[in-house]
């Protein structure tokens, strides 16, 4: 069954942050959240519903820069994405993808892991033309880009909003 899929509401900020550091196991992901809509860097951010209509998994989606030298092209940032452990394995995760996918245009940069993500059409040689700014990252570092807007283009310079740092 596919779960309901809405925008994020303010009634769901503790929610959203309980269930983003208990999928992650840790605080980080949750305050990268917080930091993102503080600073205003959130272009969508959905929740699937649970039961009694609780979140039980999240996503949020933030514009980027894409510097090619001197041009700008915008695009999205999607992180993080999470889903509550007792939730986890009932297609919550692909659902959410799925729907911030469709929610905005141009191209969707993730830092993700690489098993996965490529059934939504990210790949690590999407992002080739890109200079990530995490250079540890590998193939972690991939692209959705159905328009081809990356294609032919090199040394860009992928330009996040500020509390990225806070994942250095």
């Amino acid at each position: 069954m596919t779960p309901r899929i809405r925008p994020a509401e303010p009634a769901d900020t503790a929610a959203i942050a309980a269930l983003v550091e208990a999928a992650f196991g840790r605080p980080g992901e949750a305050a990268l959240v917080a930091a993102l809509r503080g600073a205003g860097a959130v272009s969508a951010e959905l929740v699937a519903e649970g039961e009694g209509g609780t979140p039980c998994g999240h996503v949020l989606l933030s514009p980027l820069r894409l510097d090619f030298a001197g041009e700008d092209v915008p695009a999205q940032a999607l992180a993080p994405v999470a889903v509550a452990p007792e939730c986890q394995g009932r297609g919550i995760g692909a659902a959410l993808v799925r729907a911030a996918l469709a929610a905005v245009p141009g191209p969707v940069l993730v830092l993700g892991a690489p098993e996965w993500y490529p059934r939504f059409g990210f790949s690590w040689e999407a992002a080739k033309p890109l200079v990530s700014p995490f250079p540890w990252a590998g193939r972690a570092f991939m692209a959705y880009d159905p328009e081809g807007v990356l294609t032919g283009r090199e040394h860009g310079r992928v330009h996040y909003p500020e509390p990225f740092g806070l994942m250095a």
